[in-house]
């Protein structure tokens, strides 16, 4: 075990090597200067790593572009080569004009969260309070699949009551055509709305239309939404569409493990690709974490706020298992990458779902609500309409919508006007959306984790596995196929792991 000494003067001479190699180097020193970019700062802390390897020096431990950044600031007392001066000033310029354009991005996309005094009077002005009762039997009926029109529900007929099951296992359930006169209440495309139970007066379900005030940033957290569907493997094959597991997961429950989502498609990634993809994802659910936060009610927000909290669990951080609810995310807006420091991350699991259904149904989750934001969805398009059932509330779909529900209540989404062909569900997507869920056992798997686990191993054990990102099993705690006796992924694959 090397000493505290030692251990210094390995820094010292790491950090000195990368001033003198890339004081030399008129690519690295230009990403220097734009590494208030993400972007740039994420290619030049690979070449930080590969310059050290290449030099047959350990990396030191921690986050090396910061550790460079600081033993640079510890080194001007005696002089630094000029042209490394020179990046770092221009780099603290840009840092400048940057959060200038962090604090014009937050104030456009109303980021800063409110009293909840501000929070009323936000609802009020943009939402329309409306008072419901319980249906005396909830409507659409559970375990059934709604289609809008008898056109659509011939339209999936032969999928949904004869096509190939991903899990025998798994009852079929029958089609309805949408009877709107059994239905409480419908919330037509443009209308935002509050709806509390008339008894007790508490939210039972809110809606937000343009929920993100900004059409480029909209059409980055898209963008993201419709990759990450586009390169995972979906959970429930037995559904219409894709739904795919994005974030940390608890494993199967035969092997429970805490770690990042490994279902992409592709094993031929690299390592750099699949780092920077994840920070992607975790920006985008960030930025959805952080709006929800910013224009919903502690009553609404308190119990998952708590579950977090609670449990002192792990964020949603580009697989560093940091312990941390606070750190760095991304927005692109545009041809600008805009960065948020010291910012509350997303909890630590999600989806993206694209020309996704399902039929009505109810989940059991750690936290009382859910939420989901529908970013994009199809012009002309019919179906993909959410139904809470107990309540008897349709919402129509439409691009940039934010809805909050809860999952025990029966819930679900009609059947798309839309390609009943698996091979379909492709890019350009009918409609596409990413949402928050929890296993029930996330918190559980979370703290074996902690109590068990050496964080720096298992980040090296994953950093040399991201080559091979294809599991021999799918590691999805909703993949019922798995569990089975009969199945053995490396050997005989279930459905979900082809």
């Amino acid at each position: 075990m090397p000493s505290r000494k030692e251990k210094k003067e390995a820094r010292k001479a790491a950090y000195s090597a990368l001033i003198e190699d890339i004081s030399g180097d008129a690519a690295a020193l230009e990403l220097l200067a734009r590494s208030s970019n993400p972007y740039p700062r994420l290619q030049l802390t690979a070449l930080l790593h590969f310059r050290l390897a290449s030099l047959g020096i350990p990396s030191p431990a921690g986050d090396l572009f910061a550790g460079f950044l600081g033993w640079c600031a510890h080194t001007r007392a005696q002089q630094l080569p000029n042209q490394l001066e020179q990046a770092l000033v221009l780099r603290k310029q840009n840092t400048q004009v940057r959060e200038e354009m962090c604090r014009d991005l937050a104030a456009r996309l109303h980021l800063r969260r409110l009293d909840e005094a501000g929070k009323a009077a936000w609802l009020d002005e943009n939402t329309t309070e409306v008072f419901v009762d319980p249906l005396t039997k909830p409507y659409p009926d559970y375990h059934w699949w709604v289609a809008e029109s008898p056109e659509t529900a011939e339209q999936w007929r032969p999928r949904i009551e004869e096509g190939k099951q991903a899990d025998r296992r798994h009852t079929r359930h029958p089609i309805a055509v949408e009877d709107p006169s059994k239905l409480a209440h419908i919330v037509h495309e443009e209308e935002s709305v509050v709806f509390r139970d008339r008894k007790t007066g508490k939210v039972v379900m809110i809606i937000i239309r343009d929920f993100c005030k900004d059409k480029k940033v909209l059409a980055y957290a898209n963008g993201e939404t419709e990759q990450s569907a586009d390169m995972r493997r979906s959970v429930r094959l037995e559904d219409p569409g894709k739904l795919v597991l994005l974030g940390y997961t608890a494993g199967s429950r035969s092997h429970p493990l805490y770690d990042w989502a490994r279902n992409l498609r592709s094993s031929k990634h690299t390592a750099e690709f699949i780092r920077e993809h994840d920070f992607r994802v975790s920006s985008v659910f960030a930025l959805f974490w952080n709006l929800i936060q910013s224009h919903l009610p502690e009553e609404v927000l308190a119990p998952f706020e708590l579950y977090l909290s609670e449990n002192s669990m792990g964020r949603m951080d580009a697989n560093s298992k940091s312990r941390e609810s606070k750190g760095i995310y991304m927005v692109e807006c545009g041809d600008e990458y805009v960065e948020f420091n010291d910012a509350e991350l997303a909890p630590p699991a999600g989806v993206a779902g694209c020309n996704y259904a399902r039929a009505i149904h109810r989940e059991k989750q750690p936290q009382k609500w859910a939420f989901s934001w529908t970013t994009s969805r199809r012009k002309g398009m019919t179906g993909g309409s959410f139904y809470e059932a107990v309540y008897g509330i349709k919402v129509c779909q439409a691009p940039n919508t934010m809805i909050a529900w809860m999952p025990e209540h029966d819930h679900g989404t009609s059947l798309l006007d839309y390609s009943s062909d698996r091979k379909e569900d492709v890019p350009p997507f009918a409609q596409a959306g990413i949402a928050f869920v929890t296993s029930t056992r996330l918190a559980s798997t979370w703290q074996k984790y902690v109590e068990g686990e050496d964080f720096a191993t298992a980040e090296k054990e994953w950093v040399e596995s991201m080559e091979d990102d294809v599991e021999s099993s799918c590691g999805d705690e909703l993949c019922t196929l798995c569990l089975d006796d009969g199945y053995n992924c490396s050997v005989n694959p279930c459905p979900i792991c082809i």
